[in-house]
């Protein structure tokens, strides 16, 4: 009887959700944003491995045995099956979104550059009313740093939140590197995996 899940797959599903739950609890429990970097290194680390991988296989022949082409052999290590390559990607997500939005929300470098928020109207018809007071939130919460990650991570930028600081500015263009590096290397890999049957 064939096992449920191969070892490759246990290797690759069992690193990916321990540095998922890792960035997932860091956010959640607003923890120290050196744990999420670790993790979004991790992360990047593995993902650059694939492409390594990817392209070393990439070189090689395919062999036909009986009239059958063969899958190319390994180099350094095993992808998943093509069954778990897609909760593969989810857990590369959960990392990269997460993680970085603790980072953004540790460091409090975000800002809303959208229209004011108004505390308080004085009539305006009184001779002397003073001026409205206007306040700017100093920084992101964490649902709105979520929102800002997953923006960022797309590179969507909508223009309603920036980085205000260097470090922040930093934190955004690791993040666009890992995005691309997800987007436009990694997705083709796994959707040209389970699409190859």
């Amino acid at each position: 009887m064939a096992s449920f899940m191969g070892r490759a797959d246990k290797w690759h599903l069992g690193g990916g959700f321990a540095v998922a739950a890792l960035a997932a609890c860091a956010w959640s429990f607003a923890w120290n944003s050196r744990l999420s970097a670790l993790a979004v290194i991790l992360c990047n680390l593995y993902l650059v491995s694939i492409l390594i991988e990817a392209s070393f296989r990439a070189q090689q022949e395919r062999k036909v045995l009986d009239g059958v082409l063969q899958p190319k052999p390994d180099r350094f290590m095993s992808f998943p099956g093509q069954t778990w390559s897609l909760v593969q990607v989810q857990f590369v997500l959960i990392v990269a979104i997460l993680g970085f939005a603790n980072m953004y929300t540790q460091s409090g470098d975000i800002r809303y550059q959208g229209p004011a928020a108004r505390v308080e109207q004085p009539d305006a018809k009184v001779p002397g009313a003073a001026q409205p007071n206007v306040r700017f939130p100093p920084s992101v919460d964490r649902l709105d740093a979520l929102y800002f990650s997953a923006v960022t991570f797309t590179t969507l930028g909508y223009g309603d939140f920036a980085p205000a600081s260097s470090r922040a500015r930093l934190l955004v263009l690791w993040e666009l590197a890992t995005g691309m590096l997800t987007l436009l290397g990694v997705f083709p890999l796994i959707v040209g995996r389970i699409s190859d049957f």
